[in-house]
């Protein structure tokens, strides 16, 4: 048997819990690389909860799966998040920030939607952005910019508990924009990583 993503040995340098009891579709060697650095991060009106760092390993694995279409590594970013996401948030539904048309389009699936799949709550396709413009290489500035870029779509019934998620919490646009449209809803927010920007900003660590 081989790791999903790096295509070693899984059982390698492993042990009998990693193996047999996590179940992790990530090696352990894989897993260990990326920084769990779990804390509640401020941003303006909106509290975040966070698992990694995002630095150069899940950086690499998250372009991997993004970038390289590589879906087979969907469930491995929360993976081993699975029961405390069920646990502290087992009322609400899944919403996720939307990516740009055009990047859905690339991919052919959405990256966001297919990352939460495997955990045990409702989702809901409910955003979408109303310009299709991608937040790649934009400025913090430009990036600010878009924070009215994203809407409820057409049609949809909003429920009342909501778990909006993300995968990567930078300057915080994009979830603050998805936030404000939601936020006459009782909503909670999941990243699965922020950057280091972050985490040298006022910030509350949480124990998992």
């Amino acid at each position: 048997m081989k790791c999903i993503y790096c295509d070693e040995d899984y059982f390698s340098g492993s042990d009998l819990f990693h193996s047999y009891m996590t179940r992790d579709p990530l090696c352990k060697r894989c897993r260990e690389k990326l920084i769990l650095d779990p804390v509640i991060i401020k941003v303006k009106e909106m509290e975040v909860r966070s698992y990694y760092l995002y630095e150069e390993n899940l950086r690499d694995l998250l372009i991997q799966y993004k970038e390289c279409y590589d879906e087979a590594l969907k469930d491995v970013f929360f993976y081993p998040f699975k029961y405390d996401i069920l646990f502290r948030y087992y009322d609400r539904v899944i919403i996720t920030v939307p990516s740009s048309k055009t990047k859905l389009k690339e991919r052919g699936f959405d990256h966001m939607r297919s990352m939460v799949d495997h955990i045990a709550l409702k989702k809901l396709d409910a955003l979408e952005k109303i310009e299709d413009i991608s937040q790649t290489h934009k400025s913090e500035s430009q990036r600010k910019e878009m924070l009215g870029n994203i809407k409820v779509k057409d049609g949809v019934v909003l429920p009342h508990k909501i778990l909006l998620v993300d995968d990567v919490l930078t300057s915080g646009s994009s979830l603050l924009g998805a936030y404000r449209v939601l936020c006459d809803r009782d909503v909670k927010v999941l990243s699965l990583s922020h950057n280091s920007a972050h985490s040298l900003k006022k910030h509350v660590k949480v124990v998992l």
